[in-house]
């Protein structure tokens, strides 16, 4: 069996999540081993399409006109709380007496925990899955199923409550 020594556990704060954290945190116990937090997002205006007739300069506009209730307030007010949370696990892991480090990065999931397990070294990723098939599985997709088939390293998945 492969020396487990760098763990990587992506959160994006769901339930299915939150086991896959449990789960991490006692291989790390067990194992003696690092884990990395890795939350990857997608920045919602980045899904606006630029460029096409009649959509003008939205982000310029909803800033110009930015209150409480705008979509840029709101966006800011998710990237504080989600800030909050990623410190939330980060003691959580410490308290336990694990090497934790956390990242939060901008980009498509599946993609970034790959290449960010590759560049970390990591000798496995834990995550959760929603356990989806059907219709649901076709429509959203997997970032698990996607990763499992990319990673260049083990990956347990983990699945969350139904």
């Amino acid at each position: 069996m492969a020396d487990i020594k760098n763990i990587l556990c992506p959160i994006d704060f769901s339930k299915c999540s939150g086991v896959a954290l449990d789960y991490s945190i006692e291989l790390a116990k067990t194992l003696k081993a690092s884990l990395h937090l890795l939350h990857v997002y997608q920045d919602p205006l980045s899904t606006i399409p630029f460029g096409r007739p009649g959509t003008g300069d939205v982000v310029g506009a909803v800033a110009r006109q930015q209150t409480p209730s705008t979509p840029i307030a709101a966006i800011e007010d998710a990237r504080q709380k989600r800030a909050a949370e990623i410190q939330r696990l980060h003691q959580m892991c410490t308290e336990h007496g694990i090497a934790t480090s956390v990242e939060e990065i901008e980009g498509v999931p599946a993609a970034t925990i790959v290449k960010a397990a590759q560049d970390r070294k990591t000798d496995l990723i834990v995550m959760g899955t929603h356990g989806r098939s059907g219709i649901a599985h076709l429509m959203v997709g997997s970032v698990a199923e996607r990763v499992v088939r990319l990673a260049q390293c083990p990956v347990l998945t983990v699945r969350g409550p139904a």
